[in-house]
């Protein structure tokens, strides 16, 4: 019996180390990407073919852009309707129960719904670690030359897509915009690898992978595209899509991007407003939250001063927001991420505490009356009496929506609906008698989307109390806290809405009743505040001014508000960005991602490019024989140092060298970039550069012209780049910077002044960790610090040639849902 009970635990323990219960298989490390233009002999060659393809070229490119536009609207519309349905159904099924008075029943289901589907969208995240979190931070990394393995793949959109789809329709406190630009992005180079690769049959100088549409800089072009295309059909504002990549996403731009993208975001904008209304566009719906102001006196004097406490006040949440999100962060990296088992339990709990604010926190809150609507109104009958027809107040202070003006009217003539009211105010009378409304209810009891709608709605002045809207906002800012960081596909923008709108509603309710009255001046309208907080909070937290009002203006459709959004989004962004960072440049920092700031760092003011460069030595590992003798025990793999190649190479010595690199995560050869050298007049001077997938092209080429010769040369001028961006070794470390980050590099060569081969700059060499601690020991006179070419990981060469790497992903730090 001891050892069959034995032979049971070792089973259990067996199942719960695997898969999804163990250790997390860590995510795909980055990888710098190389921008540059290559120029070599194959250059001069394919200039007269050029001309051919040209336009070949240029007709799938926009045929790609059509294509992008057509191909993120239909996902979005598939997406959104998944969401829709099961929304729809779960939230009918808990006022069903609720209204039977059956809360356990209620409860149960909820949560279980709830707890299956985030359950679903981590599994997937397990299987397809670039499908967890927003996807922003590592999209804007991307786009300034850090990309992660696998990140924009047919893998990472499918599971996206299915991880969206259960975390959103889940009923977490996220939203759906943040992934979907990761999903744009994705769809920008797979639609064109697919496309061009299906071309390619028939054009096959298309194929040239050192000149085509699917290098490293066409690609990057794609993913602008496709970012800028998910903001557009997402919040359906194509114009803020163009200006999100001018303003956060891009480290270095091409001015023709910026058609290209408005081409691709109209496109898509105006294909999904068919897909939902046929061939009859209804202008009035182009919007994803409509505001209309039925009667507008334009701003009081006081109104600007408000509109900067206000963002003030978004500045302020938006930090306190972003510290929060961080310290989840930092304790689920160090204790939970790696485990499986452990991430379940954290949804559980997450899910367990949603629910039970959703379904319970409701009940403490007393219903209200319809005429709480217009309380703020003292003479009420006398106003009815005046405007007892079709004509509408154009006095701001009984400025109301159709909805209430129908309902009220109606009643005063014995033949009200109540119902009509709530339908069309998107008030729930849960909790409640059937002519009470529950205003808490009514923000917790539906999506996100919808709540945000509630939230935005105008001519409904006191329709949400300022203590439901307060408690609420505490609420929800807690709930999007805890849920940012899960190991689901989620964004925040949706969360930065509902607590911005509360705080502009809140602060709209509170001008009303001390302000306004006190001087007498009209009353301004809570829902319109709202849109103001919202921009106020969100810019407080990502740190985005021009983009966050243009969106803000083209989901709500009303640009009468762009100076209050303005003044509120400059306060916030002016307070935030002195207490913290934006939330997207807190996930990526604290990931270790190499991002390239926009300014180069204070520690490079008073420093040179000999002080930061990997330096080249004497013992170079060397590939080729003709500079200095054997090779035969040289083939590149010193993690630590360059390696370099001779331009009279083997096709045996180059395989030898790519071989060791086969395996990312096994490979012995950490380099992706190769100098090659050549002797010129006596001395061994860099003659170009070579990357890895150029030099396999090579190796291809040679096998191709001697088949089975592995000691027949090898032809490195036909891929290699002749003319490499170089530096002196006296070069300001700023400008290096500046030039590294604007071209788009991956090395940056440094040369003497007889071009002999001094070092090698790349993005790590850049970080302030290899920054300070390079100079602290060249202060000590312990050595110099030389770094991995390729990797962020910072190393400490000794006297004794032992090298200590600092790897940054050794903790296997997960991506949070940013």
């Amino acid at each position: 019996p001891v050892r069959a009970t034995a032979k049971k635990m070792d089973r259990v323990i067996h199942f719960f180390s695997g898969w999804p219960f163990g250790r997390v298989r860590p995510s795909e490390p980055f990888e710098s990407a190389d921008y540059s233009a290559i120029n070599n002999k194959s250059t001069k060659e394919r200039s007269g073919v050029y001309r051919k393809v040209r336009a070949v070229r240029g007709f799938l490119r926009w045929t790609v852009f059509f294509l992008l536009g057509l191909i993120a609207a239909g996902f979005y519309w598939g997406i959104f309707k998944a969401i829709k349905t099961i929304n729809a159904h779960k939230f009918d099924m808990l006022r069903e129960n609720i209204d039977n008075g059956d809360y356990g029943a209620a409860f149960g289901y909820y949560f279980a719904t709830m707890l299956v589907l985030t359950l679903i969208a981590m599994l997937i995240v397990l299987l397809v670690p670039q499908a967890g979190g927003g996807g922003v931070p590592e999209v804007i990394c991307a786009l300034n030359g850090a990309r992660e393995r696998g990140l924009f793949t047919w893998k990472a959109l499918l599971g996206k897509s299915l991880g969206l789809v259960c975390s959103v329709a889940a009923g977490l406190a996220l939203g759906p915009e943040g992934p979907f630009i990761h999903l744009g992005a994705i769809l920008g180079p797979v639609t064109s690898q697919f496309f061009v690769k299906l071309v390619g049959y028939f054009f096959p100088q298309l194929k040239d992978p050192s000149d085509n549409l699917l290098s490293d800089a066409e690609e990057r072009n794609f993913v602008v595209v496709g970012a800028a295309v998910g903001i557009a059909v997402a919040f359906r504002a194509p114009i803020g899509g163009v200006l999100f990549i001018l303003e956060e996403a891009v480290s270095f731009f091409d001015a023709r991007l910026i058609f290209r993208a408005y081409f691709a975001c109209a496109i898509g904008y105006y294909a999904l407003q068919i897909m939902y209304q046929g061939h009859e566009l209804v202008t009035s719906s182009f919007t994803e939250y409509d505001v209309t102001l039925v009667c507008d006196d334009g701003y009081a004097a006081e109104d600007l001063v408000l509109f900067a406490v206000l963002g003030v006040l978004g500045g302020l949440l938006g930090s306190l927001f972003n510290k929060c999100v961080y310290f989840f962060a930092v304790r689920r990296t160090k204790y939970i991420y790696h485990l499986g088992y452990r991430r379940m339990l954290d949804a559980t709990l997450v899910c367990l505490l949603t629910a039970l604010c959703v379904v319970f926190f409701p009940l403490a809150f007393p219903c209200d009356s319809p005429n709480s609507i217009i309380s703020h109104i003292d003479n009420w009958d006398q106003v009815l009496a005046r405007y007892n027809t079709t004509q509408y107040a154009t006095d701001a202070q009984v400025c109301l929506s159709d909805t209430v003006w129908t309902y009220f009217r109606q009643r005063n003539n014995n033949f009200s609906d109540v119902n009509a009211l709530y339908e069309g105010e998107g008030l729930s009378h849960v909790h409640c008698p059937s002519t009470y409304y529950n205003g808490l209810a009514s923000l917790l009891q539906v999506s996100g989307s919808e709540a945000v709608t509630l939230l935005f709605m105008t001519g409904s002045f006191n329709m949400l109390g300022i203590g439901t809207l307060l408690f609420y906002m505490f609420i929800y800012f807690t709930l999007a806290v805890i849920t940012a960081t899960l190991s689901v596909p989620a964004g925040m923008v949706v969360p930065s809405l509902i607590i911005g709108g509360s705080l502009g509603r809140v602060v709209a309710m509170i001008a009303n009743l001390s302000i306004k009255r006190w001087i007498g001046d009209g009353l301004v309208d809570p829902g319109t505040w709202a849109m103001v907080g919202a921009a106020a909070f969100w810019c407080g937290s990502a740190r985005i001014t021009v983009t966050i009002a243009v969106i803000i203006m083209e989901i709500t459709g009303d640009f009468r508000y762009i100076p209050a959004i303005a003044v509120a989004v400059m306060f916030a962004k002016l307070v935030g960005q002195a207490l913290a960072n934006s939330v997207y440049h807190m996930m990526i920092h604290l990931k270790n991602i190499p991002f390239l700031e926009d300014i180069p760092a204070k520690a490079l003011d008073d420093k040179f490019v000999y002080d930061i460069m990997v330096e080249a030595r004497p013992s170079e590992s060397l590939v080729g024989s003709s500079i200095s003798g054997s090779s035969s025990d040289r083939t590149g793999s010193d993690r630590t140092g360059i390696c370099c190649i001779d331009e009279a190479v083997t096709v045996r010595e180059i395989s030898g060298l790519l071989e060791e690199g086969i395996r990312p995560r096994n490979r012995t050869n950490f380099h992706n970039g190769f100098p090659v050298l050549g002797d010129r007049r006596g001395k061994t001077r860099m003659v170009g550069f070579i990357s890895r997938q150029q030099l396999t092209e090579a190796l291809r080429r040679a096998r191709v012209d001697h088949p089975g010769n592995d000691e027949a040369p090898v032809d490195l001028h036909a891929c290699m780049n002749e003319t490499p961006v170089t530096v002196l070794p006296t070069f300001t470390a700023a400008q290096a910077f500046k030039m590294f980050r604007t071209l788009g590099l991956r090395h940056l060569p440094v040369v003497n002044e007889d071009y002999e081969l001094a070092g090698l700059l790349t993005r790590a060499c850049f970080m302030d960790a290899h920054i300070a601690l390079r100079s602290q020991l060249r202060a000590t006179s312990q050595g110099y610090v030389q770094i991995d070419a390729e990797d962020a990981d910072t190393s400490v060469e000794d006297d004794d040639d032992d090298a200590q790497l600092i790897d940054p992903d050794e903790d296997d730090k997960h991506p949070g849902a940013i």
